[in-house]
């Protein structure tokens, strides 16, 4: 009947009623119902709580990166750096044949002003995007204390009830849904213990605490600047007991967002420094010190 009535409920997983014979002096007594016990693919559920995570990853990271994307300009279309490069390097072309023609002085003018605007632009959004990591980063912290926390006391009900010989299928599905929302988090594993308990670890090795009597994530909020780096450089770390473990939070939103912020948008941000280093290096050749 649950399993009928559950058919549509999320997270609701089939259930099953296995027997037992009863003998009393070789004599058969009949059978009795023994605990009930949930239907399911451990390994199969596994894999779809991994591809749940890597989907959550993937979709933080587009994101950001469309983001990045827009400000770039669509090559071709006059609105990159490639192509506001090539005008002024026109535009200077063309002031060579007139240098005294105030026309084309104020076109150079305006071309570099262009240029310089764009590589400023793009610069800033590569700074939005960390601090827009550094923010959610923030937000998951606190999503997996609370997760984590969650997924704990659920164990200890469910360890109680499996003590007593009780039915602990209604509260698994519950710590399953946990579960999940935790690998949206990060890329964990889970070992299913004897008694009934969960632990939770990363896919490098670090256990997860489900029994803390305090949040066992920290981190602090900051707001980074184009010069910010990790470790040490204005980018706050995660720690776990004071020790910093942001480099095995990996998967998931939370760690998409942490190669965000200290890997991929910092590499951005050095390829438009050496682009406008190498500008400003080739202007001085010229006799023009930016």
């Amino acid at each position: 009947a649950d399993n009928v009535a559950n058919a549509s409920t999320p997270d609701y997983v089939r259930e099953v009623s296995t027997q037992i014979s009863m003998t009393a002096g070789g004599q058969g007594m009949g059978v009795r119902s023994a605990t009930v016990q949930r239907a399911m693919d451990a390994g199969l559920q596994a894999a779809l709580f991994q591809q749940n995570g890597m989907v959550a990853g993937l979709q933080t990271r587009q994101a950001a990166l469309a983001a990045i994307d827009s400000v770039q300009g669509t090559p071709g279309q006059g609105n990159d750096l490639s192509s506001l490069l090539g005008k002024l390097q026109d535009g200077f072309s063309t002031l060579a044949a007139d240098p005294a023609n105030a026309t084309q002085q104020a076109a150079v003018v305006g071309d570099a002003s262009a240029l310089a605007g764009q590589i400023n632009a793009v610069s800033n959004a590569y700074t939005d995007g960390r601090n827009a990591a550094q923010t959610a980063i923030v937000a998951g912290v606190g999503t997996l204390n609370a997760t984590l926390a969650q997924i704990g006391g659920l164990s200890d009900q469910i360890v109680q009830l499996r003590a007593l010989g009780q039915n602990s299928a209604d509260l698994e599905n519950q710590r399953d849904a946990a579960v999940d929302q935790l690998g949206g988090l990060l890329d964990v594993r889970t070992l299913a213990q004897g008694n009934g308990d969960l632990l939770v670890m990363t896919s490098s090795g670090l256990s997860l605490p489900t029994h803390a009597a305090a949040p066992p994530f920290a981190t602090s909020a900051a707001t980074l600047g184009p010069g910010s780096f990790a470790p040490g450089g204005g980018v706050p770390a995660i720690t776990l007991g004071g020790l910093d473990v942001t480099a095995s939070l990996t998967g998931g939103t939370l760690g998409a967002n942490i190669t965000l912020r200290d890997t991929t948008l910092p590499a951005g941000q050095a390829q438009l420094d050496e682009f406008a280093q190498t500008l400003s290096s080739r202007f001085a050749q010229q006799g023009l010190t930016l």
